[in-house]
């Protein structure tokens, strides 16, 4: 057996998109991915995202984030 003993902490958030941001123009849609996309890739944090579309009412997608200390994925 391994003397493995790495600790690690979950965190799961849903999300809804505002429906305004389905209106607006693609280009618009696509910068403010982009924005949130970079705050998740510069924040180091680990992260994977999953659509809820279809699944849930009350939310779109998913972020599941893990580390090794609850503060780093607060």
């Amino acid at each position: 057996m391994s003397d493995n003993n790495e600790q690690y902490y979950f965190n799961f958030s849903f999300f809804k998109v505002d429906p305004k941001w389905r209106w607006m123009a693609d280009l618009a849609k696509e910068e403010s991915a982009k924005e949130v996309e970079n705050i998740l890739k510069n924040s180091g944090i680990k992260y994977r995202s999953y659509s809820n579309l279809g699944l849930r009412d009350d939310a779109d997608f998913l972020l599941w984030f893990v580390g090794n200390s609850l503060l780093e994925i607060h």
